[in-house]
């Protein structure tokens, strides 16, 4: 019999049990559509923050004020 065709946990499983009940499976689901929507933004915070950290370099910049960039930071809190 195969493993994935079982109705309880196995060794190192990645992920839920098959859902005995509909309100398990809304519950799957609902999952899965959060994480999505997590990924999605965890991918555009991070594309972000990398141009700022790279675009914002003080060694690039030929004129580096402490001023220039007055409240950066909060303005990206």
């Amino acid at each position: 019999m195969k493993e994935y065709l079982l109705d309880v946990a196995v060794e190192y499983q990645l992920g839920f049990q098959d859902a005995a009940t509909p309100v398990m499976e809304s519950i799957e689901n609902f999952h899965n559509y959060v994480f999505v929507y997590m990924s999605l933004i965890f991918a555009v915070v991070s594309y972000m923050l990398s141009n700022i950290l790279l675009k914002f370099n003080s060694e690039k910049r030929q004129i580096s004020h402490k001023y220039l960039i007055h409240g950066t930071q909060i303005e990206l809190v």
